[in-house]
């Protein structure tokens, strides 16, 4: 025989909670959580370094890079060359490494050539500085020409 109704209420009394189709994230969305709460004040002031370090590739007076490792050096040189007046900076997760150093995951938005990458920072004598960076150009030939996404902006266009 079979029951029409589960024995205990509890087995279906959140069935109508669960998702119906899995959930879909915009092309851009590959950082995972943007906004990240962190406790540890050391890694708020890597995060704010990385950041000011970052948003000055796209000015007239790039960082100095001179204490970079020459391959660091040169992802530099190219991330500031490659990138648009419309690029748009997005901060992912900071992890702190086991030396001390914290590596800040970033992505730039553009029209063409997004970059993604990772910068190492580092806190010694009392001053941030840049340990490391890698960066990946994701050039995809099928994507098509959709919008980014930019958190906030709604359909209209209004915050």
């Amino acid at each position: 025989m079979e029951r029409s109704q589960p024995a205990d209420p509890r087995d279906s009394a959140f069935a109508a909670q669960q998702p119906l189709a899995v959930p879909t994230f915009p092309r851009d969305y590959v950082l995972g959580q943007l906004a990240q709460t962190l406790t540890d004040p050391v890694a708020v002031e890597a995060r704010e370094y990385a950041r000011s370090f970052l948003l000055s590739l796209g000015t007239d007076s790039p960082p100095v890079v001179d204490g970079l490792a020459p391959g660091a050096r040169m992802a530099v040189t190219e991330l500031a060359e490659s990138l648009s007046e419309d690029a748009s900076l997005r901060i992912g997760t900071i992890v702190q490494l086991s030396d001390g150093e914290y590596s800040v995951e970033f992505r730039y938005l553009q029209a063409s050539d997004p970059v993604v990458g990772e910068l190492i920072v580092a806190f010694e004598e009392g001053d941030w500085y840049t340990s490391d960076i890698q960066t990946s150009r994701q050039r995809d030939s099928d994507q098509s020409d959709d919008q980014l996404y930019e958190p906030g902006i709604t359909a209209r266009g209004n915050r």
